[in-house]
Protein backbone atom coordinates (compact mmCIF):
# COMPACT_ATOMS: atom_id res chain seq x y z
CA UNK A 1 0.00 0.00 0.00
CA UNK A 2 1.57 3.29 -1.13
CA UNK A 3 0.75 6.29 0.85
CA UNK A 4 2.12 9.96 0.41
CA UNK A 5 2.72 10.43 4.18
CA UNK A 6 4.73 7.40 4.75
CA UNK A 7 6.75 7.31 1.52
CA UNK A 8 7.56 11.05 2.56
CA UNK A 9 8.77 9.16 5.82
CA UNK A 10 10.54 6.63 4.04
CA UNK A 11 12.34 8.69 1.68
CA UNK A 12 13.44 10.95 4.30
CA UNK A 13 15.10 8.33 6.63
CA UNK A 14 16.56 5.97 3.57
CA UNK A 15 17.53 9.09 1.27
CA UNK A 16 19.84 10.25 3.47
CA UNK A 17 22.43 12.60 1.26
CA UNK A 18 20.86 11.73 -1.53
CA UNK A 19 19.08 15.14 -2.42
CA UNK A 20 21.66 16.66 -3.94
CA UNK A 21 21.85 16.92 -7.30
CA UNK A 22 25.62 16.93 -8.85
CA UNK A 23 26.91 15.23 -5.47
CA UNK A 24 29.50 12.58 -5.99
CA UNK A 25 27.89 9.23 -5.52
CA UNK A 26 29.70 6.37 -3.02
CA UNK A 27 30.76 2.81 -3.67
CA UNK A 28 29.27 -0.27 -3.05
CA UNK A 29 32.62 -0.89 -1.45
CA UNK A 30 32.26 2.21 0.39
CA UNK A 31 28.71 1.22 1.29
CA UNK A 32 29.92 -1.74 2.78
CA UNK A 33 33.00 -0.63 4.52
CA UNK A 34 30.94 1.72 5.81
CA UNK A 35 28.36 -1.06 7.44
CA UNK A 36 30.79 -3.30 8.62
CA UNK A 37 31.94 -0.12 10.41
CA UNK A 38 28.79 0.58 11.80
CA UNK A 39 28.22 -3.10 13.02
CA UNK A 40 31.92 -3.30 14.70
CA UNK A 41 30.44 -0.49 16.83
CA UNK A 42 26.88 -2.05 17.56
CA UNK A 43 28.67 -4.85 18.99
CA UNK A 44 30.94 -3.30 20.70
CA UNK A 45 28.36 -0.97 22.41
CA UNK A 46 25.12 -1.98 21.82
CA UNK A 47 22.70 -0.85 19.34
CA UNK A 48 20.87 2.22 21.63
CA UNK A 49 24.81 3.36 22.44
CA UNK A 50 26.12 3.05 18.57
CA UNK A 51 23.23 4.80 17.54
CA UNK A 52 23.56 7.71 20.11
CA UNK A 53 27.36 7.88 19.46
CA UNK A 54 26.55 7.97 15.73
CA UNK A 55 24.00 10.96 16.27
CA UNK A 56 26.45 12.80 18.45
CA UNK A 57 28.81 13.65 16.10
CA UNK A 58 28.64 11.33 12.45
CA UNK A 59 32.42 9.72 13.91
CA UNK A 60 32.02 6.92 11.52
CA UNK A 61 31.14 10.09 8.27
CA UNK A 62 27.82 8.79 7.51
CA UNK A 63 27.01 11.88 5.35
CA UNK A 64 29.52 10.98 3.11
CA UNK A 65 29.10 12.02 -0.78
CA UNK A 66 25.68 10.45 -1.12
CA UNK A 67 25.61 7.65 0.86
CA UNK A 68 23.49 7.29 4.21
CA UNK A 69 23.62 4.91 6.87
CA UNK A 70 20.72 3.53 9.37
CA UNK A 71 20.09 1.64 12.13
CA UNK A 72 16.93 0.67 13.16
CA UNK A 73 14.79 -2.04 15.07
CA UNK A 74 13.11 -5.17 14.10
CA UNK A 75 10.03 -3.07 14.13
CA UNK A 76 11.10 -0.67 12.05
CA UNK A 77 11.15 1.95 14.31
CA UNK A 78 14.72 4.73 13.33
CA UNK A 79 17.80 4.52 16.09
CA UNK A 80 20.18 6.28 14.31
CA UNK A 81 20.41 8.59 10.79
CA UNK A 82 22.90 10.89 11.00
CA UNK A 83 21.79 11.97 7.23
CA UNK A 84 18.51 12.97 8.70
CA UNK A 85 18.47 13.48 12.38
CA UNK A 86 14.40 14.30 12.56
CA UNK A 87 13.75 10.43 11.13
CA UNK A 88 15.56 8.93 14.85
CA UNK A 89 12.33 7.69 16.73
CA UNK A 90 10.20 7.64 13.29
CA UNK A 91 8.18 3.56 13.27
CA UNK A 92 8.21 3.62 9.40
CA UNK A 93 4.80 1.77 8.33
CA UNK A 94 5.64 -1.87 7.62
CA UNK A 95 3.37 -1.48 4.33
CA UNK A 96 5.31 1.04 2.95
CA UNK A 97 6.13 0.23 -1.07
CA UNK A 98 8.09 2.67 -3.61
CA UNK A 99 6.47 4.48 -6.70
CA UNK A 100 6.83 1.02 -8.29
CA UNK A 101 4.68 -0.49 -5.75
CA UNK A 102 8.04 -2.72 -4.43
CA UNK A 103 8.09 -2.92 -0.68
CA UNK A 104 10.87 -1.39 0.69
CA UNK A 105 10.41 -2.48 4.42
CA UNK A 106 9.61 -5.54 3.50
CA UNK A 107 13.13 -5.66 1.90
CA UNK A 108 14.81 -4.73 4.59
CA UNK A 109 12.89 -6.23 7.44
CA UNK A 110 12.24 -9.33 5.63
CA UNK A 111 15.57 -10.52 5.65
CA UNK A 112 16.40 -9.75 9.57
CA UNK A 113 12.92 -11.49 10.69
CA UNK A 114 13.94 -14.52 8.38
CA UNK A 115 17.52 -14.97 9.94
CA UNK A 116 19.77 -13.76 6.88
CA UNK A 117 22.74 -11.72 8.64
CA UNK A 118 23.31 -9.58 5.32
CA UNK A 119 21.45 -8.52 2.13
CA UNK A 120 20.84 -6.38 -0.31
CA UNK A 121 17.39 -4.31 -1.52
CA UNK A 122 16.94 -1.98 -4.21
CA UNK A 123 13.75 0.39 -4.68
CA UNK A 124 13.44 3.99 -5.91
CA UNK A 125 12.97 7.12 -4.23
CA UNK A 126 11.74 10.50 -5.09
CA UNK A 127 13.70 12.56 -2.09
CA UNK A 128 13.05 15.90 -1.23
CA UNK A 129 14.83 18.83 -3.33
CA UNK A 130 15.93 15.63 -5.94
CA UNK A 131 13.65 16.64 -9.37
CA UNK A 132 14.07 13.04 -10.26
CA UNK A 133 13.27 9.30 -9.41
CA UNK A 134 16.58 8.16 -7.45
CA UNK A 135 17.05 4.07 -7.68
CA UNK A 136 18.56 3.64 -4.26
CA UNK A 137 20.64 0.36 -3.49
CA UNK A 138 20.33 -0.55 0.57
CA UNK A 139 23.29 -3.18 1.82
CA UNK A 140 22.22 -4.21 5.18
CA UNK A 141 23.41 -6.61 7.93
CA UNK A 142 21.65 -8.00 11.20
CA UNK A 143 23.03 -6.58 14.35
CA UNK A 144 21.05 -8.66 16.78
CA UNK A 145 17.50 -10.68 16.63
CA UNK A 146 15.55 -6.75 17.38
CA UNK A 147 18.30 -4.40 15.07
CA UNK A 148 19.79 -4.38 11.90
CA UNK A 149 22.13 -1.44 9.70
CA UNK A 150 21.95 -0.50 6.25
CA UNK A 151 23.62 2.05 4.11
CA UNK A 152 22.04 3.17 1.21
CA UNK A 153 24.05 4.65 -1.82
CA UNK A 154 22.54 5.65 -5.48
CA UNK A 155 22.21 2.92 -7.56
CA UNK A 156 25.27 2.91 -10.68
Amino acid sequence: MQFPFTRCLLTLCLAGAASAQAQELATPAEAVDRLKQIVALVKSKGADAAAAEMMAGDPLKCRYKDLGCLVASADAKVLANPSNPSMVGVQVPSDLTDIDGTPIVGQLLGPLKAGKTKWEAKYKLNPPGAKRIVPRWSFCEKLDVDHLACTTITQQ
